[in-house]
């Protein structure tokens, strides 16, 4: 119902009218959801619950933020925590919906990927300037590993949109945060206060990437949390 008014208002504006995605249920830890049993979350309390989850963790990780800082974080983690834990999965198949799972730092989740992002994002505001993609360099294992994950960027994108799977997107996107943080740990942009050019060129560009990918999987990009 609530797809079909939404098609009918985007007609009427002249505007193009999506294809609807339909996910198969989701589970909460306690049980299945049931509408006849009154066992069922709505959409506002869930994004609601998020932001107070998600500011729980980001004020144990980050003490030393303000209220206002904590809370701007938590609402983009929140909301982004919720859309990707659900688009990651498979529309088909149905699973379990669980607070530590979608809101975890170090797991499968969009708190993950905006944590990468926000790393490359540090990394340009230090440098500064804009970087020179005309530099060149040597390429150790974790550089070669981000640039095949690089280049495939628009294959896995169209690849999603093509058959219709975003969770295709979604998973290419843990991928390219993954071999960020490996090449961020092993390919330093900044040492003993000098710049490397052609690690900072790769940076850039991966965090580019990070923020487009982001933004079309449903997670709001942050430059620092």
């Amino acid at each position: 119902m609530q797809a079909k008014q939404v098609g009918m208002t985007l007609t009427e504006l002249g505007e193009k009218v999506p294809d609807v995605m339909f996910y198969a249920f989701i589970k909460l830890p306690e049980g299945k959801m049931s509408t006849r049993k009154g066992n069922v979350v709505f959409m506002d309390d869930l994004l609601e619950e998020a932001k107070e989850q998600a500011a729980s963790v980001v004020r144990e990780l980050r003490s030393d933020l303000s209220d206002d800082e904590i809370d701007l974080i938590a609402e983009a983690v929140g909301v982004s925590a919720v859309r990707f834990n659900i688009v990651k999965v498979s529309p088909e198949k149905g699973f379990t919906f669980r607070w530590e799972e979608a809101l975890s730092f170090e797991g499968e989740s969009a708190p993950f990927i905006m944590y990468s992002h926000t790393r490359a994002c540090s990394i340009a505001t230090k440098v500064g300037r804009d970087a020179n993609f005309e530099s060149t360099g040597e390429i150790p294992d974790a550089m070669h590993e981000l640039l095949r994950v690089m280049a495939n960027y628009v294959d896995k994108l169209q690849q999603s949109i093509t058959e219709n799977k975003p969770h295709l997107f979604a998973l290419y996107m843990l991928e390219l945060a993954t071999a960020y943080n490996s090449f961020y740990r092993d390919c330093h942009v900044i040492k003993d206060g000098a710049v490397d050019e052609f690690n900072y060129a790769i940076s850039e560009k991966a965090r580019e990437l990070l923020c487009n990918g982001m933004t079309g999987a449903g997670i709001i990009p942050l430059e620092s949390m």
